[in-house]
């Protein structure tokens, strides 16, 4: 506005030279003229100048209220985040982008937990990130196979695209008007997600939901990343005695305290995160039954809460109840009150 003001300046200075020149010039009829002229110029000009400052006010005005309606928008600035997925290692994990701004906090609600970024002009928008252990909803108790749809059970409203062919991968969008882990679950958005489901080092469902905007999700949708070890990796076969050792450890973490051995705990530690299912074909037929009890507790001892049952019968073991102020404590100690000597397992 002041550049614009000293050009009007200099543009009345020149016409005012004009006139000066004019005046040296010529008679007094046209020296008339030519001041009305110059007063036409002068009253034009400064018109002009009014003129152009209104625009830059309505302007300005009309940017500052841009700014403050953006302030509420969700296709803010986006900065990048990685999340581990299992006891704080770096894989598996999983990196997206979120808004700049946009506060972080924790959510669980049953077996299901994680995080939300939310919008802090607005909480309906969020972004969030869930986890769950529940395995009936996404395998397939007979076949053991795995399906991602099966992470809303049969809900109505939840569509489902891009879905992979060893199905562990799939878009999806949610209408049903409900955020279970929103404050006001009652929400007008409509959730678009990305869901996975992770085989190791023990199998978990996980999706990243976006609460808002079309335009945000694509935004954010395309930035969902699984980072995790190559699926084609090695498996781990243990001995029915070594399943039986791990069985009985994490079931003393569940109804502790109860001490195991410092080597035995130690063992426990570093190969219960291995077992899976994928041993089973390499077993003898007539373990196998057992050995599926005990790597489905095992694997259960890894969920948030703990998911392990007290078999019937585990043999070698006796069935202990001790008396507690909280109540009865039940559980399986080796019978002569020694574990046995461990074994690492077969890689296959």
């Amino acid at each position: 506005m002041k550049q614009y003001q000293k050009w009007a300046t200099a543009s009345v200075a020149l016409i005012a030279m004009g006139v000066l020149a004019g005046c040296g010039t010529g008679g007094g009829a046209g020296t008339a003229r030519t001041a009305n002229e110059a007063n036409n110029a002068l009253i034009n000009t400064t018109n002009t100048a009014k003129t152009v400052g209104n625009t830059a006010s309505s302007a300005t005005n009309t940017t500052a209220n841009t700014v403050g309606s953006t302030s509420n928008n969700t296709d803010a600035s986006m900065v990048s985040v990685s999340i581990p997925l299992t006891n704080g290692q770096p894989e598996p994990s999983m990196s997206f982008t979120v808004p700049a701004g946009w506060v972080k906090q924790k959510e669980g609600q049953g077996d299901s937990s994680g995080y939300a970024w939310v919008n802090p002009n607005n909480t309906n928008q969020q972004i969030q990130l869930i986890s769950s252990g529940n395995m009936s909803a996404i395998e397939n108790f007979q076949t053991k196979q795995f399906n991602v749809m099966g992470i809303f059970g049969q809900s109505k409203g939840v569509t489902w695209t891009n879905v992979s062919k060893d199905q562990l991968t799939a878009n999806f969008t949610d209408t049903r008007g409900i955020n279970a882990f929103a404050t006001n679950e009652q929400t007008p958005y409509t959730g678009y997600g990305k869901a996975f489901v992770v085989t190791q080092p023990n199998p978990f469902s996980v999706y990243v939901e976006v609460w808002g905007s079309q335009s945000l999700a694509n935004s954010v949708l395309p930035t969902v990343h699984l980072h995790q070890q190559d699926t084609q990796q090695t498996v781990y076969v243990f001995s029915q005695s070594m399943l039986k050792v791990m069985y009985a450890v994490e079931y003393f973490r569940m109804v502790g305290p109860i001490i195991p051995p410092t080597n035995i705990q130690s063992e426990v530690d570093k190969w219960a995160p291995k077992v899976s299912m994928k041993m089973l074909p390499y077993a003898p037929a007539s373990e196998q039954a057992l050995d599926k009890q005990l790597i489905e507790n095992i694997q259960g001892a890894f969920q948030t809460p703990p998911k392990m049952t007290l078999l019937n019968e585990l043999p070698g073991y006796t069935l202990h109840k001790d008396q507690l102020p909280s109540g009865q404590r039940i559980y399986w100690y080796p019978s002569n009150d020694k574990f046995p000597t461990w074994a690492d397992p077969v890689l296959k």
